[in-house]
């Protein structure tokens, strides 16, 4: 089956995005997409140190710094912690030759992390966040 999103240039609209991340937007319009990026990703401003209108671009809203003393981290000692915010798409074993997906486009562990690096992973764990 052709997968569909091979044919998106994805690196042109990465860029695209990037670029338009980094732009200056008038404050109100800017406000509301951030509140609007909030509300579909689940995103908690208030353990935000930056308040809402202190962001002129997206970007700086996306690299924000949190204010831990608001966030609990579990300290449990078999948890796992990530130093991103996002959701856990998927876990496994890398074994050579298994496909992995990233945003729908399937890759081989070799084209992840190169031929030469492809043996250091192998028999390894990995995890997806986005």
């Amino acid at each position: 089956m052709l997968n569909l999103l091979r044919l998106i240039p994805t690196k042109l609209l990465t860029r695209t995005a990037g670029s338009l991340a980094n732009q200056k937007f008038p404050a109100p319009l800017l406000q509301k997409f951030i509140q609007f990026y909030c509300k579909v990703y689940s995103i908690n401003l208030r353990e935000s140190k930056g308040k809402l209108a202190s962001f002129q671009r997206f970007n700086e809203f996306f690299t924000r710094d949190i204010d831990f003393t608001k966030r609990k981290i579990d300290s449990a000692k078999n948890s796992i912690i990530s130093p991103v915010d996002g959701t856990l798409l998927g876990f496994g074993e890398i074994q050579k030759n298994k496909l992995y997906s990233t945003k729908g486009v399937e890759f081989t562990l070799e084209e992840l992390v190169g031929e030469k690096n492809a043996k250091i992973f192998e028999n390894g764990y990995c995890i997806t966040i986005y």
